[in-house]
């Protein structure tokens, strides 16, 4: 088997992986309703604002801004949303394409891959055989338990880790006991770009696999007599290149994937929640998943005992080929990984439930595994589907010696998988309040700013519930649930209300976030923080829910409609206030001339920094928790224009300057923002960041530079007029956009360079 060979048999078993695929998609996801929330939120339907998120390194639109270093990670699985949208394909068709995709693409990489292990691994020849144990275990690998939750929401980078899990595992084992050659590492070096864009964690943990599996078999690879040193190296080489704009921004900035993973305490909160229902009970069928509860079929599953039964048989079946001597090693592997699986994916359920909280504890980088079920139960599904496909072989030789009729009790296996399955064709996988349609209102947001082109930031009003995002009920069964949408409908950066409470202005707590008035009653006094912040419109939700589902005896109250109704009461007082639009779904405000200040200014007064007594409105101002050398006023104050780039750039002129001021740049500080002195956009590439000591965090959250221009313009570099003052030129520059510039045009190269080889190797040599 020196090439994967795709002959007629193995032609009819993938048309009927396809065919599962397409009749699983269309029965889920209809034909009427988009599929939004979750993760995914409402961004593939904006490309936009995708593009921006995509490739630029700072997310202004989440405000006052973050870093978006960790969007690298899901780069490839961008550019792929953003190609269909460019072709001309609507959202609502490629979030179908995308969900049948997951099940086509794991289906058939894990076909192939079974082929592969049977093909080393057992020695009889009866291929039909082998293709239909393929299929059955490719069947049990895309419909299971584990993939019925996993699938219940939009499909998004993270279902990567599963899908082409098999393709690298395939590729993995091809490479070290079948042909090493530069052609095959190179396409496991590519799918292993591919997984990296998938969930980071989930990434360590396949590496892990991967890495136990050479351990495991390290005699039976090396007697296989292939290049291991070239198969490694290669391979390190080349995803190291392919993988430049990844690594060269996050070295660059000084951060793990994940920036902010939580505090302990949100750690362990988080991972006593996702250990929720991980009983072994649970964990042998693979039901331990914490949206078990929001499931249609979560009283059939846990409740009718004849699926209950039918449910541990066939995992049962699964370790039926233990007792036989065939690939005895290798089936051992796969126990042992269903062990590890379960040992790991309890989290803190008990009866060990201190281990990994404690874990965790003392080492709070393994905070990326809180999520314990969803991050090791991926490896205990693959170990069962390869043990049933061999459980497929293993009753057929049992069988054969017992009964002329065995065939016709192997073919019944894959109805008996479709029978306990059946939620995945009869639309019981899709959680029903992912399935919804945006209201024009929001669509026609853009609309009602009438063209503004002042670089300004909008309120999001009442606060996200935790700032965990929005709860929405745009109708009887309309819903949207995920991430906040706003800064997509606007395309503008947007503050969500929750902003204040995070940063505990007036006392406030989270729980203000869900329940009672005591936010909406500070609205006016909070807002006169609205300069500093750069904001000009108030945007308030009229369509927030009052009670929320979050799974079975799990309802949060919410007090949407009392929220809102406070808003528009306390917002009317405000004298200059201008109503935009008001419909049933919100009410859109531009605020007072007096409460704006422009994204850059230079401030004429600086004032101590205090959350809990509100500031005056009358002068440009700065508020600084910070011993800084400045005088508390300016008898002169620059003038500054600028221009916005990109999300990543911006270039200022700064007129009549003489003598020291702060510049104050309304984004969240973060020391990848950088100043140079340059006349050109790209100027910025060829000189060194000024005034690095002089950074500072202003108005408690923003970045400030303290400007000398005596002190700049020693060297000549600016113009200085006849009165004495100066006019100089700079550009404020997010450093790891740069590193992400340079590491695209690595990983772009590498990939041009492999994909021509690969096309010579195909034809020119041939």
């Amino acid at each position: 088997m020196k090439k994967i060979k795709i002959d007629r048999l193995s032609i009819f078993y993938i048309s009927l992986i396809i065919a599962l695929s397409l009749i699983t998609t269309l029965v889920n996801l209809g034909s009427s309703k988009s599929f939004i929330g979750e993760d995914a939120g409402v961004l593939f339907d904006f490309p936009k604002s995708m593009y921006k998120i995509t490739y630029f390194m700072w997310d202004d639109l989440n405000a006052p801004g973050k870093t978006n270093i960790s969007s690298v990670f899901g780069f490839l699985w961008s550019n792929l949303i953003l190609l269909l949208n460019t072709i001309g394909l609507p959202p609502f068709f490629f979030k179908r394409l995308l969900f049948f995709a997951f099940f086509a693409i794991s289906g058939i990489g894990f076909f192939f891959f079974l082929r592969l292990l049977f093909y080393i691994y057992l020695g009889f020849k009866k291929q039909s055989l082998l293709y239909f144990a393929a299929f059955v275990g490719s069947f049990f690998y895309m419909f299971n338990p584990f993939t019925l939750q996993l699938m219940s929401v939009p499909t998004i980078a993270y279902h990567l880790s599963y899908m082409l899990l098999p393709w690298l595992f395939l590729f993995f084992i091809y490479n070290l006991q079948v042909k090493t050659c530069f052609k095959n590492v190179v396409v496991f070096s590519v799918i292993f770009l591919f997984i990296l864009n998938g969930n980071p964690s989930n990434t360590v943990l396949i590496i892990i696999f991967l890495f136990l599996y050479f351990v495991f078999f390290y005699n039976e690879i090396k007697k296989c007599g292939n290049k291991l040193l070239f198969f490694f190296s290669g391979s390190f080489i080349v995803v190291s290149l392919l993988t430049s704009y990844i690594y060269l921004p996050v070295l660059n900035n000084g951060t793990n994937p994940y920036g902010f993973v939580g505090s302990t305490v949100d750690l362990l909160t988080s991972l006593k929640h996702n250990s929720t229902f991980a009983s072994f009970f649970n964990l042998f069928r693979m039901a331990g998943s914490t949206a078990w509860g929001n499931s249609l079929y979560y009283e059939l599953y846990n409740k009718n005992i004849f699926l209950l039964l039918m449910g541990f048989l066939i995992v049962l079946l699964t370790f039926f080929p233990l007792l036989s001597r065939f690939a005895n090693k290798l089936k051992i592997f796969f126990l042992t990984v269903i062990l590890l699986s379960f040992f790991f994916a309890k989290g803190s359920h008990s009866p060990y439930g201190n281990l990994i909280p404690t874990l965790i504890t003392k080492m709070p980088f393994l905070g990326m595994f809180r999520a314990t079920y969803s991050k090791f139960i991926y490896f205990a599904v693959f170990s069962y589907s390869v043990l049933f496909s061999f459980s497929v072989i293993e009753l057929y030789n049992s069988l054969k010696r017992k009964t002329k009729r065995f065939k016709f009790f192997l073919i019944l296996i894959p109805f008996i998988l479709i029978f306990y399955n059946y939620p995945f064709f009869y639309h019981g996988v899709v959680n029903k309040n992912f399935l919804t349609n945006i209201p024009q209102s929001y669509l026609k947001l853009p609309n009602s700013l009438n063209g503004d082109l002042t670089d300004f930031k909008i309120l999001s009003l009442p606060p996200a519930p935790k700032g965990a995002g929005l709860l929405l009920r745009w109708s009887r069964d309309n819903y949207y649930v995920g991430p906040h949408p706003d800064m997509f409908f606007f395309d503008r950066p947007v503050i969500d209300g929750y902003w204040f409470i995070r940063q505990e202005f007036f006392g406030l707590t989270p729980d203000d976030s869900w329940t009672g008035a005591r936010f909406e009653k500070q609205i006016r006094s909070i807002l006169n923080y609205a300069p500093i912040l750069n904001i000009k419109y108030v945007l308030v939700h009229k369509d927030f829910v009052n009670k929320y589902s979050f799974g079975k005896d799990n309802v949060r109250k919410i007090d949407g409609t009392l929220k809102a109704n406070v808003l528009k009461k306390e917002l009317v007082k405000i004298k200059g206030l201008k109503l935009i639009e008001d419909n049933s779904y919100f009410a859109l405000y531009e605020l007072p001339e007096s409460y704006f200040l422009e994204h850059i200014y230079i401030p004429n007064l600086v004032l101590p920094l205090n959350k809990n007594k509100p500031i005056l409105l009358d002068k440009k101002k700065a508020l600084t928790a910070q011993k800084i050398k400045l005088p508390k006023y300016f008898s002169h104050t620059p003038d500054l224009e600028f221009v916005k780039i990109n999300p990543t750039k911006y270039q200022l002129k700064i007129s009549k300057a003489n003598g020291l001021f702060p510049l104050v740049f309304s984004e969240t500080y973060d020391k990848g923002w950088k100043i140079y002195q340059s006349k050109t956009i790209l100027g910025s590439w060829f000189s060194q960041p000024i005034f690095e000591k002089d950074h500072i965090i202003i108005n408690g959250y923003a970045n400030a530079w303290l400007i000398d221009p005596n002190k700049l313009c020693q060297d000549s570099k600016c113009k200085k007029n006849a009165d004495g003052f100066y006019d100089i030129n700079l550009i404020v520059e997010f450093l790891p956009q740069r590193f992400f510039y340079i590491g695209l045009f690595i990983s772009s190269l590498t990939l041009i360079v492999c994909l021509l080889y690969l096309i010579y190797n195909k034809t020119v040599r041939r």
